[in-house]
């Protein structure tokens, strides 16, 4: 994947905030993998979606761990964005296909520049 290479030393993953439980179930394979550092970036911007996240690190008890978890601001990606995820339901709904989105250079740049910015911040958050 482009953001690994770009980002060599982070693994990037993916999880739908929709399934609660498997977010849950993620987060505890991740915190038992022996990552020292999860940082969550959500690909929209939702009212409450920071909170969402909140509630679910601490239900899922990673908190309890030596993870290091850092909350990255929102990244409003094109492929995420309203009217791209309302278009692709009413085609669900209609029965047509849809294709995978894909996530275009210039999203991809600002996703990496915020995983990049949230990772120093973290680690100057945690020199003090």
């Amino acid at each position: 994947h482009r953001l690994s290479a770009t980002l060599p030393e982070v693994h990037i993953g993916y999880a739908y905030l929709g399934e609660q439980h498997e977010f849950l179930a993620r987060l505890v394979k991740v915190a038992e993998s022996g990552v020292h550092r999860l940082v969550l970036v959500p690909l929209e911007e939702e009212p409450r979606l920071h909170e969402t996240l909140l509630d679910l690190v601490q239900r899922s008890g990673i908190s309890e761990t030596n993870l290091e978890v850092v909350y990255a601001p929102a990244q409003a990606l094109t492929v995420t964005s309203r009217s791209r995820r309302l278009e692709r339901l009413r085609l669900l709904q209609a029965s047509q296909a849809v294709s995978v989105p894909q996530i275009s250079a210039e999203d991809e740049n600002k996703l990496v520049d915020a995983i990049g910015q949230s990772l120093e911040q973290a680690t100057a958050l945690s020199n003090i």
